[in-house]
């Protein structure tokens, strides 16, 4: 079984990456109301929250990738 708080630093490590975009202060906010669902102990609606927050931290993580490609590229065309 995957321990919840090294998922949690593993996952903050990604959207640390991608807070700049918005799919990264998505997942941010899903990972927020997931702690305050956990916390108020509604397990399913926690669980949906995980669920769409690593959903939205893997779309900014490709979008700060995607990005970072783009402007490499443009600076090797300059």
């Amino acid at each position: 079984m995957i321990r919840i708080p090294s998922l949690f630093l593993t996952f903050a490590a990604l959207l640390g990456l991608s807070a700049c975009n918005p799919s990264g202060n998505r997942a941010q906010q899903d990972f927020n109301n997931a702690g305050t669902d956990l916390g108020h102990g509604a397990l399913g609606s926690g669980a949906n929250a995980i669920g769409q927050g690593f959903s939205n931290g893997a779309n900014a993580t490709g979008d700060a990738i995607s990005t970072t490609a783009n402007q490499v590229g443009q600076a090797f065309q300059k």
